[in-house]
């Protein structure tokens, strides 16, 4: 700061090193040329004022102050300024197919000078409006044709009104496009137009890298129409991504599937209609089906089951279950506990027969024969 202050200079300081440039180029601007010029001089207009208008004069009062500036290399310099530093007033340019007018005086306020009370003042101000919005273009049969800038392609409208006479034979209308390639010779072809809304027309046409598009319409009567020429101001993927692009696109996905736009997608489940969902019961009745077959199967080859039951019967026939006594058997006070007395054995029961050995004496027995 002391050494600024010294010099006679200025000091800036910043937290980001990619600032400095930016400081040094505005610091070296301001001492090269003041931004605001007070001095009030006299716009000299050029052979560019025929742009504009027909009925301007080449010759205007002074305005009361200007921003310097320098003339880009593609721009036209309609008014220059008087002085020393032949600064341009207006200047006209293009910015990708659009037009651009800048004005550096002061249009109304305390520096306009005399110029904002120019009699011709209305025309200049409303020819620059003019020009920005582009020529105005006359409709055929009230039918008007416009072009879109879309990323990486153009889309040709065409639009009717309800004095449209027969909307339906619009359908006959064609295109004639003429696709131009640096290097290669020009490709000629002819695309259709489809109804994309009740009272328009439309056909998206693709661009690819340095591609140059004429279109021309041919009406039903024969006339034709000459669009402008378009091309892209850049690649696609270096475009600027718009804020209401992703929208767009959303609503025009929706309108073209008959569906509707969403920014939640946990709406979609809400949105969802109920209806009824067939469960078939032909897979379980075969599957139910096959399983009875194999166990049926299962069970002539091995009588697992059949056997299984048979000799729980036996278990069950060998060891009875002891009755239960009907009631508690009561003991007197008086009665004499009963006299051990020995009992003679009885001898042993004979052994179970086998059913093996049941099953020959019965066939012994129908048979006659001996076991």
């Amino acid at each position: 700061e002391e050494i600024a202050e010294r010099g006679g200079g200025r000091c800036f300081f910043t937290a980001d090193a990619l600032e400095v440039p930016r400081l040094f180029t505005q610091d070296t601007f301001m001492v090269a040329r003041n931004t605001w010029i007070t001095n009030a001089v006299q716009p000299l207009f050029t052979v560019g004022l025929a742009t504009l208008s027909d009925t301007l004069t080449t010759t205007a009062p002074n305005v009361g102050g200007y921003n310097l500036c320098y003339l880009k290399p593609d721009a036209t310099a309609v008014a220059l300024s008087s002085d020393e530093n032949s600064a341009p007033i207006l200047a006209l340019g293009r910015y990708g197919s659009g037009l651009t007018a800048a004005l550096t005086a002061e249009a109304d306020g305390a520096e306009a000078g005399p110029f904002a009370s120019w009699a011709a003042a209305p025309e200049f101000y409303g020819a620059l409006a003019r020009y920005c919005a582009g020529p105005q273009r006359n409709t055929h049969n009230n039918l008007l044709a416009q072009q879109q800038q879309l990323p990486g392609a153009v889309r040709i409208n065409l639009y009717t009104t309800p004095d449209t006479p027969d909307p339906t034979k619009t359908e006959d209308v064609k295109i004639n496009l003429l696709r131009h390639r640096p290097g290669t010779a020009p490709l000629a072809e002819t695309i259709p137009l489809t109804w994309s809304t009740a009272d328009s027309l439309s056909a998206d046409i693709p661009l690819n890298g340095t591609d140059t598009l004429l279109a021309t319409i041919n009406w039903r009567d024969g006339s034709s129409e000459t669009l402008p020429p378009v091309c892209l101001p850049y690649s696609p993927e270096h475009a600027p991504d718009t804020d209401n692009y992703g929208a767009a696109l959303l609503a025009d996905l929706a309108r073209a599937t008959r569906g509707k736009a969403l920014a939640d997608v946990s709406e979609i489940w809400q949105l969802i209609p109920r209806s009824r969902q067939p469960w078939p019961l032909a897979p379980l009745l075969y599957l139910a089906a096959t399983l009875s077959l194999l166990l049926e199967i299962f069970e002539r080859r091995t009588s697992w089951l059949t056997t299984r039951q048979h000799r729980q019967r036996t278990i069950a026939e060998k060891t009875p279950l002891p009755p239960k006594p009907r009631g508690r058997s009561r003991q007197l006070k008086n009665q004499t506990p009963p006299v051990n007395t020995a009992t003679t054995p009885t001898p042993d029961a004979p052994p179970a027969e086998s059913p093996l050995v049941r099953a020959k004496r019965r066939a012994a027995q129908r048979t006659g024969g001996k076991l």
